[in-house]
């Protein structure tokens, strides 16, 4: 009969990859564990009351958990929307901010930086007018 890998060292690694985002069938396939082998072990631990078992199922289904409320850090085009849309709003800083994001040297030599004010749409536009005209009055 072959040893088990139902070891700490594969259960603590499908813990922690599951954590960071993959599924239970990537864990699997990166510790070299079949996936039904994690799932049989998974429905024991759920079967049980207490014990190895039911500690790793509860300890997955929280990396699970943890790993769906981790926030997305936000990329260029999201960063620049959100400091737009707060510059629009009359933040002052978020001005100061977008311009420097703007000036900024983009990650390739030949490429110009977008201007996040290009993409606005008509209506947004006349929001823009209708409250600066209200503003200079």
């Amino acid at each position: 009969m072959a040893a088990s890998k139902f070891t700490a060292e594969i259960t603590e690694g499908l813990i922690e990859l599951v954590t960071d985002g993959l599924t239970i069938k990537d864990a699997a396939l990166a510790m070299e564990v079949r996936e039904k082998t994690v799932r049989n072990w998974l429905a024991k631990g759920r079967g049980e009351e207490d014990g190895p078992h039911a500690a790793f199922a509860e300890a997955i289904e929280e990396a699970q958990q943890e790993s769906q409320s981790k926030e997305e850090p936000m990329d260029r085009d999201e960063l620049l929307l959100v400091v737009s849309k707060a510059a629009r709003k009359g933040s002052v800083q978020a001005m100061k901010l977008m311009e420097e994001m703007l000036r900024a040297k983009p990650d390739d030599p030949g490429e110009k930086p977008e201007d996040p004010f290009d993409t606005l749409d008509s209506e947004t536009e006349d929001e823009l007018a209708a409250a600066r005209a209200k503003k200079a009055s």
